[in-house]
């Protein structure tokens, strides 16, 4: 995937609803670690789609690095971000989930960072202290150019937008937000940044250290894997069975 000028980027969608048999299959994949963080959230609901999100995180780099799910194993790099620990070769991911979706994108070429959030039910107040909390000066300009009826959802879009640079940045949300802007296909914070068109009521964004020249889109559930693995194929399975754009 990867190139010296350009980087070329994989994005997953990852639907998350599973029975509650395949969110324990799911959950027999994960560490300890995962699990416990699981545990932390009070609904039953969230806590199944972290299951089955992770879960399927695991499927899908095992495809990439040839290992199997249940034993891959994760660290944490200098600033937190999450990778996968003596990978047979690079890879950087990102994972973002939102209500019944998850996103994921995989990069062999460049660190990555990709947001997902679910617009339903976002309304003004809520944006206008968001965006007064997390957008820098050129964002709020941006902002005043957008009809009145779209500023919720274009403020959640620019906050993707910055949540993914951070991610791929490593930094999480450690940084003072209003200090720097994140905007489509720009580099000021040292990242490409790119509006995901993910349909309502979905907005996304990912983040490249180096301009995308290339982004596949695949989709996967737990059914996919679960078909795959009942029919003997998973051991011969690529991404094209995935494969939706």
């Amino acid at each position: 995937m990867s190139s010296r000028a350009s980087a070329s980027v994989d994005l997953w969608t990852l639907e998350l609803s599973a029975s509650q048999l395949e969110v324990a299959g799911a959950a027999s994949m994960l560490s300890r670690q995962e699990r416990s963080r699981a545990a932390r959230y009070r609904r039953t609901e969230d806590r199944r789609r972290f299951v089955v999100a992770h879960g399927l995180v695991r499927i899908v780099l095992g495809l990439y690095l040839a290992i199997a799910p249940d034993e891959l194993v994760f660290t944490e790099g200098p600033r937190g971000k999450p990778t996968v620990s003596d990978p047979p070769r690079p890879l950087s991911y990102s994972l973002s989930h939102s209500g019944r979706r998850a996103l994921l994108a995989v990069s062999d070429g460049a660190e990555v960072g990709v947001d997902v959030e679910c617009a339903s039910g976002f309304r003004f107040p809520d944006a206008a202290l968001l965006a007064a909390r997390s957008l820098a000066a050129e964002e709020l300009e941006a902002l005043a150019r957008v009809r009145p009826n779209g500023r919720p959802r274009a403020v959640l879009q620019a906050w993707t937008r910055k949540e993914a640079a951070l991610k791929a940045r490593g930094d999480g949300l450690r940084a003072d937000l209003r200090r720097f802007a994140a905007l489509p296909r720009g580099a000021s914070v040292g990242f490409c940044v790119y509006d995901l068109p993910l349909g309502r009521p979905y907005v996304g964004a990912l983040a490249s250290l180096l301009p995308v020249g290339r982004r596949r889109d695949f989709g996967a559930s737990w059914c996919d894997w679960r078909r795959l693995r009942h029919c003997g194929r998973f051991a011969r399975a690529t991404r094209a069975d995935w494969e939706v754009g």
